[in-house]
């Protein structure tokens, strides 16, 4: 009789610590692993063994099912044929980006890039306006910080990255500048030069916007990688002051007015002409290039 209640109270206490546990079933024979899971997405399943206390990490390619102690089954074997196409490393790297084309504008403008899901990734870009000083010809100048954060949905295949590739990115994006602008008057004409009456113009806005954007990411040589992209945005804006900072006259040769009104002006939304109207409206055409790298790429160890 003591056997048999000894024995009963190991199986007890055995079925007990059995349910503490977390059940890690692999493709292999279906064997079994009972482990404390510490963490898991569609790409691995990090774990710490229970029979050697040794902490592990499972492709999902070689596991079947995953069964933890609250209940939860994670069905690897039939997930969606898409989390099976993306590369483990993917999920563990990040895409740095520079918008060259903002620098001659004065402005700093850096993204980043990171896989949420098969085929969606969370961006980011951060510019500060006035970074580099703009040369004294322009008629211009944007003085302020702006962010843009979008989710992009990766349309095409076949790719040696997960990023790269056709894709449509919707993002929300918002903006807190001092738009400069000096207007050149001609007073008169000199038998050298010209005396131009220069007058300026400060203007601060607010805006936030939604935009709807167009792209292609794609590979060059080594981790470096190249996005173009183009699109839509509209929202609003909050003309917060208007503040005339003064006169003064100067010699100059030619009118800068004229000289500059084919220029593209970056607006803080990319490249593209911005409208606004007196009730706030913001409409936004923009066009973008980047240069990226591929980094923080982690090896997993099986």
């Amino acid at each position: 009789m003591k056997i048999i209640f000894v024995f009963s109270t190991i199986l007890f206490f055995a079925k007990i610590q059995l349910k503490a546990q977390d059940l890690l079933i692999l493709k292999d024979n279906n064997d079994t692993i009972f482990s404390k899971v510490l963490s898991y997405n569609p790409s691995e399943v990090k774990l710490i063994n229970i029979r050697d206390n040794k902490e592990y990490v499972y492709d999902h390619n070689n596991i079947k099912r995953l069964i933890l102690n609250n209940g939860t089954i994670v069905r690897y074997a039939e997930l969606d044929k898409e989390i099976l196409k993306v590369n483990r490393d993917d999920f563990n790297s990040i895409i740095t980006s520079l918008s060259p084309v903002a620098l001659p504008f004065g402005t700093l403008q850096v993204g980043f890039e990171k896989i949420l899901y098969p085929k969606n990734a969370l961006t980011l870009e951060i510019g500060i306006m006035n970074f580099i000083q703009v040369p004294e010809y322009y008629t211009f100048k944007n003085q302020g910080l702006f962010g843009r954060i979008g989710i992009k949905k990766i349309l095409s295949n076949g790719r040696s990255h997960s990023l790269l590739g056709w894709y449509v990115k919707p993002e929300i994006f918002y903006a807190h500048h001092i738009y400069t602008r000096h207007y050149h008057t001609l007073k008169r004409q000199l038998p050298e030069g010209n005396e131009f009456q220069i007058t300026t113009y400060k203007n601060t806005f607010t805006s936030l916007l939604g935009f709807l954007n167009l792209g292609n990411q794609w590979k060059l040589r080594g981790n470096f990688v190249f996005d173009a992209s183009m699109g839509i945005g509209i929202g609003g804006t909050v003309f917060s002051s208007f503040d005339i900072m003064g006169t003064k006259f100067k010699i100059l040769n030619t009118n800068p007015n004229k000289d500059n009104q084919n220029y593209l002006r970056f607006n803080n939304f990319g490249v593209g002409r911005v409208a606004w109207e007196d009730t706030g409206l913001l409409v936004s055409l923009t066009a973008n290039f980047k240069i990226g790298y591929i980094i923080g790429s982690v090896k997993s160890k099986l």
